[in-house]
Formats: structure tokens, sequence, C-alpha cells
């Protein structure tokens, strides 16, 4: 399929890279242009200036950005992904950023005849790279359905956790787990050491 990655970061690069090897026609776009010109021509694909321009000839958009910021600056504007959005593609954000976000562009995106689904990540660049990446999937059964060839290459799990939103929420769910499991481990590692048990050797 014909794939737009917008955000070629360290998580975004590692997606296009497992989506040229399954065969995807790889478009990259990055707000410092000369990164994603330099990916495309390491993984054999191309590299445009512009989301606008990304968007145009993708059936599939996967933004992965830094905040919540970041995606709306990207879809919105003269040359964002919303003014070249065609009827039938699917942009998925798979950005950490809050519920509201993808909600608040849907209708936006819904007017240009496109889907729009959240599904952020869980997992590591090279579990990126590999193809392994967990992703939590809001939106509509459907529009998924559409995505999942591009999405399958990129992910080992894919979980459809019901409306648009439900991936973004789910994803915050986790790193508050994650979090609070990283401040239990350093409490504890603290009541070892303090103890006299060596911290690592407690770890």
């Amino acid at each position: 399929m014909r794939v737009a990655i917008l955000g070629t970061g360290r998580m975004g690069s590692a997606m296009a890279r497992a989506l040229v090897r399954d065969g995807h026609q790889v478009t990259l776009c990055n707000r410092t242009p000369d990164r994603a010109v330099a990916l495309a021509a390491e993984i054999g694909c191309v590299a445009v200036a512009t989301p606008r321009e990304a968007a145009a000839d993708a059936e599939v958009i996967i933004s992965m950005v830094a905040d919540d910021a970041a995606v709306r600056e990207l879809y919105r504007g003269p040359d964002g992904v919303l003014a070249g959005l065609t009827p039938g593609s699917v942009a998925v954000d798979s950005s950490t950023v809050l519920p509201s976000v993808v909600r608040e562009l849907a209708p936006q995106v819904r007017e240009r005849g496109a889907a729009i689904l959240d599904a952020p990540v869980s997992g590591s660049v090279s579990l990126a790279e590999a193809g392994q990446l967990t992703l939590m999937v809001g939106g509509e059964a459907a529009d998924l359905e559409r995505a999942r060839p591009v999405l399958e290459s990129i992910a080992g799990r894919i979980f459809h956790l019901g409306a648009l939103g439900s991936g973004a929420t789910i994803k915050l769910a986790v790193n508050a787990a994650i979090l609070g499991l990283n401040e239990a481990i350093a409490e504890a590692l603290v009541l070892a050491e303090r103890s006299g048990v060596d911290r690592a050797r407690a770890y």
C-alpha cells in the first residue's frame, strides 16, 4: 500500500524501515527535512517537504510526533495533512497524546472523506524495526481493517479497544502503570540498600 510516515525520529524511522521491507510504497516527511531525506536515501523511498504532499498520495498516513501541539500543527494549516487528505484514506496517529487531540481532528478528517484512528504503540525501536510493536487502537472497526495490512507490517499485536480516543487513553493508562511500577521498584531498592544489601545484587 501507499503509506506516509510523518515524523522520522527514532520510532518513525524504525517503522518506515519495517514498511519498506514489507514492500509498501513509503513517503517520508519530517519537520527537519534533512532527516527525512537522509532516511529516504538509506532505505529506498521518497521524502517530501510538507505533510500535505505526503498525505496527498497515501492510502494510510501514520503520524509519530512529540506531543499534542505537534500533532495539531501537523494536521492544520495550508500545508498540513488535512489539506492533502484524499477520500478513502486512513489517518493513523501513533503519537502519545491526549485522547481529545484525535477527537477534535476527526470531524475535519471525515469532511474530506477520510477516516482517522488513534494507534499509539508499546515497544522499543528495535521491535518497531522488526515489525513487532503492540498497537492500541481506537476508532471504527472498518477503518482499522482498511489500515490493517499496513499496521501488521509494524505490529505483532493489534488491540482494537473501542471508539476513537480509546487507544490514546489506554496508552496513558499503561504509562501510568509503568511509572508506578518504576517508583515502587526504586523504593524497594532503597529499602534493600539501606538494610545492607547491594543495590545491583538486589535488582
